[in-house]
């Protein structure tokens, strides 16, 4: 069996956490990904030339609000059990990528 050496929590507020979800989506002919809020469709246009929206049917408020309900009453109550085993780290998730990557190699290393 494998020893576990770390365990990373990325905390991100549930009310971003469904902003970043419900906003999302691809297009459904180039495989392009964008967000209604941070990678907005160009003016134009996809830059295939052929935008079709395509969005998730679960990502929704109410879905996601269930999923974020699941996590702090099933999944999230492990972290004191970890914690007092040294293993546990939070990392700030609602920043710059390169900061949040910055302080997952700072824990992993």
């Amino acid at each position: 069996m494998t020893s576990i050496s770390h365990v990373l929590c990325i905390e991100v507020p549930d009310e971003r956490i469904v902003e970043r979800i419900c906003g999302r989506s691809t297009c459904g002919s180039c495989g392009t990904v964008y967000h209604d809020t941070f990678n907005p469709v160009p003016a134009d246009g996809c830059a295939c030339g052929d935008y079709q929206e395509k969005r998730r049917a679960d990502d929704n408020e109410s879905t996601v609000m269930n999923r974020l309900s699941t996590y702090h009453e099933q999944t999230s109550p492990l972290a004191d059990w970890y914690d007092q085993q040294g293993l546990f780290h939070r990392v700030d998730g609602d920043r710059a990528i390169d900061d949040i990557t910055a302080d997952l190699l700072a824990v992993l290393n």
